[in-house]
């Protein structure tokens, strides 16, 4: 009984629905369907100004497949209707993982870069060779990681990968020819005097190393400290600079 005409009419399809089931609050998606122009009513991603209290655009699209057509009930107010809890439909732990992953692969992929700004591609990550500026306010963000750490890592990686494959190599030898009695026993003779001596000077010699690694690792972290809290003033190529004298790579923009 309101007041209007066809162009006001919209019908209410259930994705992947049968006719006759019915509206369920949250878990229903839903399609509206102009009456007339046949077309889906369809968010096109783009915010109003303030006019519109800075709300989505809606179009009408023909495309009745859009994915950005489908919208569900959040609230139903009905005094008839039993009262349920939003808990009722809590998603359980795997789902809401593989919900919170493609929400963020979708975020990730719609993000551009603006124009004049420079970006960082994936491969440069692993190695440090650029990172990636977050500008705000009178504040520069620079997304690098620490070199000391970032660069030991890949040290002790290469090392790692190096003495597993000499190690898969000397087992392959062994399994094939074997070894004779006196490697076997030069060997036991040399692994006891190291086990002797690690027992009389390696507590020392640990505690040494695991020192001058923390404290490094700590003075690396005061260093570069201003990346990740901000900089302002002037830039690193400058005397003055509190980043003056860090710029190791010419690849790093800060």
């Amino acid at each position: 009984d309101g007041i209007g005409d066809a162009n006001d009419v919209w019908k209410i399809v259930i994705s992947g629905g049968r006719d006759g089931d019915e509206v369920q609050t949250v878990k229903s998606k839903l399609i509206l369907v102009h009456y007339l122009q046949a077309c889906a009513l369809t968010t096109t991603g783009k915010q109003l100004p303030k006019w519109g209290y800075e709300q989505q655009e809606v179009a009408c699209n023909p495309n009745l497949r859009d994915k950005n057509a489908l919208w569900n009930v959040e609230d139903n107010i009905f005094e008839d209707l039993p009262k349920v809890s939003f808990e009722a439909y809590a998603s359980g732990f795997v789902e809401r993982f593989f919900e919170s992953h493609a929400v963020m692969f979708q975020g990730n992929a719609g993000l551009k870069p603006k124009e004049g700004e420079v970006t960082s591609q994936p491969w440069q990550w692993p190695i440090n060779y650029r990172g990636q500026f977050f500008s705000g306010s009178g504040h520069r963000i620079y997304l690098l990681g620490n070199p000391i750490v970032w660069w030991g890592n890949l040290v002790f990686l290469g090392i790692f990968f190096v003495v597993y494959v000499i190690n898969s190599i000397r087992e392959k030898r062994a399994e094939a020819f074997g070894r004779p009695l006196p490697s076997i026993l030069t060997e036991y003779l040399l692994s006891s005097i190291r086990s002797y001596l690690s027992a009389e000077i390696g507590k020392t010699a640990y505690h040494c190393i695991l020192g001058l690694i923390m404290s490094t690792t700590v003075y690396s972290f005061y260093l570069f400290s201003p990346l990740a809290y901000g900089m302002n003033g002037p830039l690193a190529n400058e005397p003055n600079s509190t980043m003056a004298g860090l710029k190791w790579l010419d690849s790093w923009e800060f």
